[in-house]
């Protein structure tokens, strides 16, 4: 059961009563009430709070004139969220010890917690009456009164306040903010001049001139304030900030960069702070208008240099502007922080990695990534395909085979992940397999286009199932029709090829060299189509542009010879 701490009562702290002497003077009532009491309170401090209440509530019986007991059982009915019974024992200890400000404060708690405002105020007022010059309490009250919408009554009562305290910045400002609530833009100001003429020295009179223009969308007016702020305080962080922001809503790039600089240089503003302002940049992409953006984080991290966050903003930066050397630096920066997530980072270095080709910093990354989070599928499947770059086809299959469990409701992934062993079954020829595992990936996602596209291009070749081959090359392009893929065409073209539709073919293979004219195998298919059309002049032409993007193709030369 959690901790409660309790104040320790008036009987608690009479140690007195430890005399012997004047122990035994006291009567038998008084000595019962005692040691219930103290009994009461041991049972409290091990947290049997059951026998603590019944120990209470005995004292209670003894002297019901004794608010103490009341209090404590208040507390604990208070501690277990029983408001209803905590409100009634704390108002019987006020009714009978009305001077005590803290039976006041547990009765606030209670109100406090259901929101019931109207009774805080009933409070406040009582406090009052035995402390009226306590600001605290005047300030609370007219917080209730403006919270209850009880503008004239919050006014009238500042009014009457400043007859005792005069014009302080505390009350002048809850007028202003009662002018702001009620939408008057030209009392809230005339009362926000008058503050800065009582201190004019004092910045946080400017402040208040300040929220009354943003309030009112007058920020022309705001920022002109801010300015004669910075003039008494240069580095006023909350005038940076407002500026930075105002200048962020007009889009004023220029400013916007320069007040950012000055909130990374200002040493009163906290690094958490400037780290939620890159933040909110970067999920925004606003940091992209920024030319100095990357300078400004830089700035930033010369006064924390080992900061997880802001390595990884700098990380991304930099992998953006494939400036990957650097990048891989500042994302190791980043790691082994709370405030970092590792696995993000490892993906980014992984991603950064399969740029550069480097498929065996691939493998050193995914294998650290797999021993810190092994239930992620992902990470094999990343591993699976460095391997399958480096032709390292059983190894592959073990990766794959190792990660396959950790796929959990996500089907998108699972067509993705049984595709690669399609892939890697096609490469080392065992068709069977390969064709079982890109059904298997299709039965998650029947319209994964690499998949669709690579089933039927493979079938094909091998001149088998061609009808299922047509069936899911031609729901590939009807899924990309939007965005048409040159090879996704170039397999339309060779299945209708494959099955004797050359006219067919033809149509879908001149779609894909609008698309890409740098294909030697599409001009390649473009010749055989157009050969089998009996135009054999276009398919040498054809061949011979296959032939010029790559020379090595044997297979191609000897076409053009034959035919020639």
């Amino acid at each position: 059961m959690k901790n409660i701490i309790f104040t320790v009562s008036i009987l608690l702290t009479a140690y007195c009563f430890s005399q012997e002497n004047l122990f035994n003077s006291i009567d038998k009532n008084e000595k019962e009430y005692m040691n219930f009491y103290f009994e009461a309170e041991r049972n409290k401090v091990l947290e049997d709070y059951d026998n603590a209440l019944e120990l209470y509530e005995k004292c209670i019986k003894i002297n019901p004139d004794e608010p103490s007991a009341y209090n404590e059982v208040a507390k604990i009915y208070f501690f277990f969220n029983d408001w209803e019974n905590s409100e009634d024992y704390i108002k019987n200890a006020i009714s009978l010890d009305p001077t005590n400000k803290w039976y006041y404060f547990l009765l606030l708690d209670i109100y406090s917690i259901n929101s019931n405002t109207a009774n805080q105020l009933d409070v406040y007022d009582k406090l009052l009456n035995l402390d009226p010059e306590n600001l605290n309490y005047i300030l609370a009250k007219i917080k209730i009164l403006t919270d209850l919408k009880e503008y004239k009554k919050a006014l009238k009562y500042i009014k009457n306040t400043k007859k005792t305290f005069g014009d302080i910045i505390e009350l002048m400002k809850r007028e202003v903010d009662i002018y702001i609530l009620q939408d008057n833009f030209k009392l809230s100001e005339q009362k926000a001049l008058q503050l800065i003429e009582k201190f004019p020295n004092v910045e946080e009179s400017y402040e208040v001139l300040t929220s009354v223009y943003l309030y009112f969308s007058q920020y022309d007016n705001a920022i002109s304030i801010y300015l004669d702020l910075l003039s008494i305080n240069p580095d006023n962080s909350r005038a940076l900030v407002a500026l930075y922001k105002i200048y962020s809503n007009k889009n004023d790039i220029s400013e916007k960069q320069n007040y950012l600089l000055k909130i990374v240089e200002n040493k009163l503003i906290s690094l958490n702070s400037k780290k939620e302002l890159f933040y909110e940049l970067l999920k925004s992409n606003k940091h992209l208008e920024m030319d100095s953006f990357k300078v400004i984080v830089e700035k930033c991290l010369s006064f924390s240099k080992d900061d997880p966050l802001l390595n990884l903003i700098m990380a991304d930066l930099y992998s953006k502007d494939k400036d990957y050397k650097m990048a891989l630096q500042s994302y190791k920066k980043s790691m082994g922080s709370l405030y970092v997530k590792d696995e993000y980072v490892y993906n980014k270095m992984i991603e950064i990695h399969f740029n550069q080709g480097s498929y065996n910093d691939v493998l050193s990354v995914t294998t650290l990534a797999i021993e810190t989070y092994p239930f992620t599928a992902r990470f094999y499947y990343l591993k699976a395909l460095a391997h399958l770059n480096l032709e390292e086809f059983q190894l592959a299959i073990g990766v794959l085979n190792s990660g396959r469990d950790f796929i959990i409701d996500n089907n998108q992934f699972a067509s993705e992940y049984y595709s690669i062993y399609g892939d890697i079954y096609h490469k080392v020829e065992n068709h069977t397999k390969s064709d079982e595992y890109y059904d298997l990936s299709l039965s998650y996602n029947n319209e994964n286009v690499y998949v669709l596209n690579n089933y039927s291009y493979y079938l094909s070749l091998r001149g088998e199932k061609l009808e299922l081959a047509l069936e899911m090359t031609t729901l590939c392009n009807e899924l990309t029709a939007k965005n048409p893929n040159p090879s996704f065409l170039d397999t339309y073209a060779w299945v209708l090829y494959k099955l004797n539709l050359f006219d067919r073919a033809k149509a879908q293979i001149e779609k894909a060299i609008k698309l890409e004219a740098n294909s030697s195998t599409i001009f390649d298919h473009y010749g055989d189509i157009l050969n089998k059309l009996g135009d054999k002049t276009g398919a040498i032409l054809e061949w011979k542009r296959a032939l010029s993007i790559d020379p090595e193709k044997n297979e191609i030369r000897n076409k053009i010879i034959e035919n020639e």
